[in-house]
C-alpha cells in the first residue's frame, strides 16, 4: 500500500514502510528502556533479598544469644561387660548450675570421667555427637532442655569396644558447628582424670 507524499516534484507514492518506520523506531526505544528497567530491577531485587537473609541472621543470633546458657557436659561411663564385648558411655548435656552429685547418684554404678565440661549450649537448640572409635551412637539428634531433672537420664548414648583405651568426642550443634571437643582416656585407676581437650585448628 502506498500513500501520497507532496513534494516539490509532485504526488509520488511512499512506500508503508517507510512512513511507519519512525513509530518502529520509536517501539524498539520503548522495549529496550523496558529491558534496561527490567535489568536493573533484577540486582535490585538480589539486593532486597540480600538483606532480607542479613535481617534474619541477625535476629536468629540475637535470639540465640538470649537463650544462651553456661551449659556443661557430663561423662559416665558404665562398667564394662565382657560378655556383650560393649563398655557404654553416658553423655549428659546439663545446664552448668546442675550438681554432679546430683547426677551421680542416680547413676551409682558408673565411673564419672573427669573433663573440661564447661560449653555454651541453647535452649531447644538439637545437638549432635561424634565419636570416630564408636559402634554406635544413640540418639542421632537430641535437642537440649533445661528439664532434664529429677532422673537425669543420659543425653547420648556411645556404645564402645570392650577395652578401648582412648576416644575423640566431639558434639556438633544442628548447624554442624564443634561447641565442645575433648580427648578422653579410659583405662586406668588415673585414666579417668586424664583428658586432653582437642585443638580446633
Amino acid at each position: 500500500m502506498c500513500f501520497p507524499n507532496v513534494g516539490g516534484g509532485g504526488l509520488q507514492s511512499t512506500p508503508r514502510s517507510a512512513w511507519a518506520r519512525p513509530w518502529l523506531g520509536r517501539t524498539s526505544a520503548l522495549q529496550e528502556a523496558a529491558t534496561s528497567r527490567e535489568g536493573a530491577a533484577g540486582p535490585a531485587g538480589e539486593g532486597v533479598q540480600g538483606s532480607g537473609r542479613l535481617r534474619m541472621e541477625f535476629f536468629r543470633r540475637l535470639w540465640n544469644y538470649w537463650n544462651q546458657i553456661d551449659g556443661q557436659v557430663l561423662l559416665l561411663l558404665r562398667p564394662q561387660n565382657p560378655r556383650t564385648q560393649w563398655q557404654i558411655l553416658s553423655v549428659f548435656l546439663l545446664p552448668k548450675k546442675v550438681p554432679l552429685e546430683v547426677v551421680m547418684a542416680k547413676h551409682p554404678n558408673s565411673v564419672y570421667i573427669e573433663t573440661a565440661s564447661e560449653c555454651k549450649l541453647i535452649k531447644g537448640e538439637s545437638y549432635t555427637v561424634d565419636c570416630l572409635e564408636g559402634c554406635k551412637i544413640q540418639p542421632q539428634r537430641a535437642e537440649f532442655s533445661l528439664g532434664c531433672g529429677p532422673n537425669y537420664h543420659p543425653t547420648f548414648e556411645i556404645f564402645l569396644p570392650y577395652m578401648l583405651e582412648e576416644i575423640y568426642i566431639m558434639i556438633r550443634d544442628q548447624k554442624d558447628a564443634d561447641v565442645w571437643m575433648r580427648r578422653v582416656v579410659l583405662t586406668g585407676e588415673t585414666s579417668h582424670r586424664e583428658q586432653e581437650p582437642l585443638s580446633t585448628e
